[in-house]
């Protein structure tokens, strides 16, 4: 069964494949149509090579914002690092585009590297920015499904400003992102503290023990195939880490499961 299963995979592209699929999509990207770039990121999104996620992922810098959601739909569905490292580059240039940035948000968390973890916690201790905390909820939401454990104390901090502000007049998402970075918490920890006073004692005292037990993701670069360890078990060889999760992370809460690798025969 193993060997039928790889059998039927698609091989993973080389770099001729790469090179030819990159000057296929430059060529019908060329002076083409919103509508036609869009095709063209669908069709070239199905080799999943590094020079073309790279291309795709230039889309979201430079483009009219339909072809920039469409392009962050592509990535979202395309499980390797260059997708995650190109949706994470494509944050900040979109904070103010209000249909490109949760098309954004929600392929980082499709995708589920948590690669992007950093940079949306950076965004996180800027609440204080109005373009940020507009669409703060929707990048807690996506820490919350993204599960990694660097983001507990950026989550507690902010709901200590939250619950500690003392503004005269409330942000008027305040209620939002409270409710939001409790259900990120509550999604990596497993746990269900109510105040940041009860977080922060609680993580203080076990983050160390809870880092030892933390089940972790691999991406296997020989298959592009992703590989799910136990807290003992050694990292293959020439793999990449997509995700370390403490062990009441909810599944339930977190980002979809990562996108199949494509069967043969399947469109």
């Amino acid at each position: 069964m193993l060997l039928l299963a790889f059998l039927l995979q698609d091989p993973v592209p080389t770099d001729k494949d790469g090179e030819q699929a990159l000057r296929k999509f430059k060529e019908d990207c060329a002076k083409a149509t919103i509508e036609l770039k869009i095709v063209a990121i669908q069709e070239a999104v199905k080799t999943e090579h590094e020079k073309v996620l790279k291309a795709i992922g230039e889309m979201m810098l430079n483009e009219a914002d339909p072809v920039r959601v469409a392009a962050a739909a592509a990535l979202g569905g395309a499980d390797h690092p260059a997708s995650a490292e190109a949706l994470t580059a494509a944050v900040l240039p979109n904070i103010r585009r209000e249909e490109v940035i949760p098309a954004i948000l929600k392929a980082i968390a499709e995708l589920g590297w948590q690669s992007a973890a950093g940079r949306l916690n950076d965004l996180v201790s800027k609440v204080g920015e109005g373009d940020v905390r507009a669409v703060l909820p929707a990048v807690v939401e996506t820490l919350g499904k993204l599960g990694s454990p660097s983001s507990i104390d950026p989550l507690i901090d902010l709901l200590l400003k939250l619950e500690n502000g003392g503004r005269k007049n409330p942000w008027p998402n305040e209620g939002q992102l409270r409710r939001e970075a409790e259900s990120a918490l509550r999604a990596i920890t497993g746990m269900d503290f109510r105040r940041a006073v009860e977080w922060q004692p609680w993580w203080t005292t076990n983050q160390e023990i809870l880092r030892q037990k933390m089940s972790r993701t691999f991406w296997l670069k020989k298959t592009q195939d992703r590989v799910d360890l136990s807290p003992t078990e050694k990292a293959p060889a020439d793999s990449v880490l997509v995700a370390s999760r403490l062990p009441g992370f909810s599944s339930s809460s977190a980002a979809a499961a990562a996108p199949k690798k494509k069967k043969k025969g399947n469109k």
